[in-house]
């Protein structure tokens, strides 16, 4: 399976997903084969990458340094405590994943991923193809309908262009 078809599964399966917050999708891939699949939750609280770990745990997968992590957002380093759940970067790292591949970056919540996920020896990189990035600029903006984040800030409706 290519990134390319990699990538059209993750905006299925986002289909799925009514998330507030804005849409992201994610799976876990080895040796080209989808292992699990999640779209962002309902409640705009569990983000999709969380979401996928616990489906993979439950599943009883096995995660080894051939297991990549895809993701249509680059995975948040920072949650509010209000919602009583753990930043996607500290669980990715927690489980033991060694490549993340992302479509779009997220400036509002992953400003310190990058750094952690190298600084543990993680590949972590963004996707190539310029229209699966806007795709999923699209898909998370077009789908925000919180008008302020968890903070009580003001979302950020536009991601820079890539």
């Amino acid at each position: 399976m290519s990134e390319k078809d990699i990538f059209k599964e993750l905006f299925e399966v986002a289909k799925k997903s009514k998330d507030p917050e804005g849409v992201v999708a994610a799976c876990l891939v080895k040796n080209g084969s989808i292992l699990a699949l999640s779209p962002s939750a309902h409640d705009g609280v569990r983000h999709a990458e969380d979401l996928v770990l616990e489906i993979a745990r439950l599943k009883g997968i096995k995660i080894d340094e051939k297991v990549i992590l895809y993701t249509t957002l680059e995975p948040c380093s920072y949650r509010s405590p209000i919602n009583n759940v753990r930043d996607c970067t500290s669980i990715i790292l927690d489980v033991g994943i060694k490549t993340v591949i992302f479509a779009a970056n997220d400036p509002e919540y992953s400003q310190n991923a990058k750094k952690r996920f190298i600084e543990a020896g993680v590949n972590y990189r963004q996707i190539r193809d310029k229209d699966f990035i806007r795709k999923s600029v699209e898909l998370f903006n077009s789908t925000i309908t919180i008008p302020l984040t968890s903070m009580g800030l003001p979302r950020a409706k536009k991601l820079p262009n890539n």
